[in-house]
């Protein structure tokens, strides 16, 4: 499921094996089952946890579109990883040469397949979007977000 679905919550990937198991819902056992597994996985080196989120160690992490999901969790934004948030708004930002807020947040919306953005899915990449600044990856330049260069890109420019 990791493999396939990078990054993806562990509530979605207790769903996707539930749902593959032929059962209408998940107990604490199976939970905890499940929870253990991901963790050993984890401790294989293959994949890796943050925040809930399991991601392949090797793949690149993308926005994905959503629109035509067929499970709910992955449609509401807080089961969207923080990371593939912040890929989608590395793109605009590289894409348009920086960018405001309003227009990541409604490039970002659009790029995960949702027609209009809740306030909810507005604070989830609002928040992502400040933490990239506070992580100094992103920086605000004359009123647009713009990618933080690193000083060893400026001086081999």
């Amino acid at each position: 499921i990791v493999f396939i679905e990078s990054p993806v919550h562990l509530s979605e990937i207790i769903t996707r094996l539930r749902t593959a198991w032929g059962l209408q819902r998940a107990g604490a056992r199976i939970e905890n089952v499940v929870s253990q597994a991901a963790q050993i996985a984890c401790k294989k080196g293959k994949i890796y946890e943050e925040n809930g989120f399991f991601f392949q160690k090797e793949a690149l992490i993308q926005l994905r579109n959503r629109q035509n999901v067929l499970s709910a969790g992955l449609r509401k934004p807080e089961m969207i990883a923080p990371k593939e948030i912040a890929a989608g708004a590395v793109d605009i930002i590289r894409d348009s040469l920086g960018a405001t807020e309003d227009e990541i947040i409604t490039a970002v919306s659009r790029m995960l397949g949702f027609k209009s953005t809740s306030s909810v899915l507005r604070r989830v990449i609002s928040e992502v979007i400040e933490q990239q600044i506070k992580d100094k990856q992103f920086k605000q330049s004359d009123g647009l977000i713009v990618i933080e260069e690193s000083e060893d890109i400026q001086n081999a420019v």
